[in-house]
Parts: C-alpha cells; sequence; structure tokens
C-alpha cells in the first residue's frame, strides 16, 4: 500500500476490501524484495478463498502458496492461515517483519488485536485499518498506549466499484499529516482523500451511511408492510421510485456485518435514526395540515443542501436521462412487462 515497503501484510485478506488493498499493494510494489502477504483464518485461506463478497485474491504479485513455519523466511509473498488475536508461529514471524500491516477485520478484532500487534511489530511499522467506524478504535489506540503510527481508512464505495472520483476518508490517529505514500496508491487510482478525525469521521458517516442505509432499509421493510408485487411496482415505477429500489437490492444484498456495524458501533448513529423518524412524522403532520405546511415542509427539506441545491438537480436529472438507466421502450419489450424506463 506504500512505496518502499519490504513486505505489507493484510489480516482479513480475503474479505472484500482486504482482496482490493492485497491487490493493490501488489501492484504498486517495486518488485525489489517487496512482498505482500495475506493473513485470515485458517478456513477462509485454505478452503473458502472468497471474502463476503465473493472476491478472492488473484492479483498481480500474490501468489496464493500457503506459508508454513518452517519456510516463512524463504516465501517472499503468500498466504498465511491465522488468527490475528491469537498468532502462531508463523503469524509472528510474518509479524515480525512487517512494515505495513493492514487489519481489514471486523472492530472487534482490530482492537483485540492491539496490545498483540503492538508487542510483534518491529519499530517503525504502520497500522492501517480499514474500520467502518473509527471512534472506539480510536479509544482503544489510547488505552494500550499504542506505539505504532496508526492511520484509518475508509474507502466510501463498494470494492467492486472503480475508485475513480470517489471518496476515501483518512484519518490519523495522531493528528499528525497523513503519510503521501499512503494517498498515493488512491490517488493514482483516482479517488479523492478526503482527512477527518476519528469524531470527524463518525459524525460524517452517520449520516452518510447510518442514516442512509436506515433509510433504505425502512424503505424496504415498508413495502413488505405494504404488501404490493414487486412486478407491480415496477410497472408503474417513476425514477425516483426505480433508483429507490434498486439502491434497496443493493444495501439489502450486503454483508449483514458490515451494515450492522455501522448502526451499531457508530455513537452517531442512533441519533440519526431518531432524526429520520422525525422527519417520517413531519411528512405526516405536513400532509394532513394542508398546501401551505406542505409546501413550508419542501423549502425545509431543502433547506441542508443551500449553495449546492441546483448542482445535486442537475446530477438528478442527468441520472434519470441516461438512456443505460433508464432505457426507451422497445418493439421488444413483452406486452404487460414492465419497461424499465416507468
Amino acid at each position: 500500500m506504500t512505496r518502499g515497503a519490504h513486505t505489507v501484510t493484510v489480516v482479513g485478506g480475503r474479505g472484500a476490501v482486504g482482496t482490493m488493498l492485497a491487490e493493490w499493494a501488489a501492484a504498486d510494489g517495486d518488485g525489489d524484495g517487496d512482498a505482500v502477504i495475506v493473513v485470515d483464518l485458517p478456513g477462509r485461506v485454505a478452503g473458502d478463498s472468497t471474502g463476503p463478497s465473493g472476491a478472492g485474491i488473484d492479483g498481480a504479485g500474490i501468489d496464493g502458496a500457503g506459508i508454513d513455519g518452517a519456510g516463512i523466511d524463504t516465501v517472499a509473498s503468500g498466504t498465511v492461515p491465522g488468527d490475528v488475536t491469537a498468532p502462531e508461529a508463523a503469524l509472528v514471524s510474518v509479524l515480525a517483519r512487517t512494515d505495513v500491516l493492514i487489519l481489514a477485520v471486523p472492530e472487534s478484532v482490530a482492537v483485540a488485536c492491539l496490545p498483540i500487534v503492538e508487542a510483534l511489530l518491529p519499530a517503525g511499522a504502520l497500522v492501517v485499518d480499514t474500520l467502518s467506524v473509527k471512534s472506539r478504535y480510536a479509544a482503544a489506540l489510547d488505552e494500550v498506549g499504542f506505539g505504532h503510527r496508526a492511520v484509518g481508512v475508509n474507502p466510501m464505495f463498494a470494492p467492486s466499484l472503480s475508485p475513480d472520483g470517489r471518496a476515501v476518508a483518512v484519518v490519523a490517529y495522531d493528528g499528525r499529516p497523513v503519510p503521501a505514500d499512503l494517498r498515493e496508491p488512491w490517488t493514482r487510482r483516482g479517488a479523492r482523500v478526503v482527512s477527518v478525525s476519528a469524531d470527524e469521521h463518525d459524525r460524517l458517516t452517520a449520516t452518510t451511511q447510518a442514516l442512509t442505509h436506515a433509510t433504505v432499509l425502512a424503505f424496504g421493510r415498508a413495502l413488505g408492510h405494504l404488501d404490493v408485487s414487486v412486478d407491480d411496482l415496477l410497472s408503474l415505477a417513476a425514477p425516483p421510485h426505480l433508483v429507490t429500489l434498486a439502491l434497496l437490492s443493493r444495501v439489502a444484498s450486503g454483508t449483514p456485518e458490515v451494515y450492522r456495524e455501522i448502526q451499531s458501533a457508530n455513537p452517531y448513529a442512533e441519533q440519526a435514526r431518531a432524526a429520520l423518524a422525525a422527519g417520517v412524522r413531519e411528512v405526516g403532520k405536513a400532509a394532513r395540515a394542508g398546501d401551505s405546511a406542505f409546501a413550508d415542509l419542501l423549502d425545509r427539506a431543502r433547506d441542508p443542501l443551500r449553495h449546492r441545491t441546483e448542482e445535486l438537480r442537475a446530477t438528478c436529472t442527468a441520472l434519470f436521462a441516461d438512456p443505460a438507466l433508464f432505457p426507451e421502450p422497445t418493439d421488444a419489450t413483452p406486452e404487460g412487462q414492465p419497461c424499465p424506463r416507468t
């Protein structure tokens, strides 16, 4: 993940984010003694080579060869089965020569392993986490008196998507500027690096992620309560409804542990869900009160967009006009079948 690092070790490297970062590290290495080592639980390394999203490791430089304790010092790159919270000999040896440790693991694992990696990593090592929530991990770093440089990243996109034009949040837990060689793999691929503190990260993602996901999932449960056929919905779906259905399909098909952590671990998520519930109540109240009250509701709903209102309206217009998303009806559309434009 960084230029000049001799060994990059990705714990949780069989998961979707771990796979992406391991492949990037392999592609970005200068080939002069660099190594990328993937670590994951024994069952995931030996049997299931896919992460939660089904993404496997096939990047250049990751040979997929297993490493045992006897051969660890003779293999440049490969995979190591192991539990970073209870490392055995092979993993201990890997950690002892790791320059960049990437923790692509759940929060509970990242927190539990801190005293262990603190003791095993060499001086000067960099630890990078990919957690969706940062403040509790930041507190754990302080609690153990973590002595290595620690930086958090959180890509605001699924690994199946291109990073080009998308944001990645970066948190330097010690408050120092983020190392240029940590930013560079993201910017080289077109991503926008946004530096925030751990608390700022969680405040923002409570809205961008927790609130958004809660809105989409609540919409899905409302559909269930209304008991309307999806085929009937698609036959008459206006563009906003079709986009929301598509969002529901994506979010509700995600990894439960990831989406739950966003809702449960973020200290500001409960406040975001309460604000969503309050907003729904306001819509109902305005609908009952009459046209003037509803016009006022629209104004107040639009207020948070402020000077970006017209820009975002243009984005929506472009989205709805995209023929790839909303193709024109064709003669091939069977009679009585829904057309994606409707």
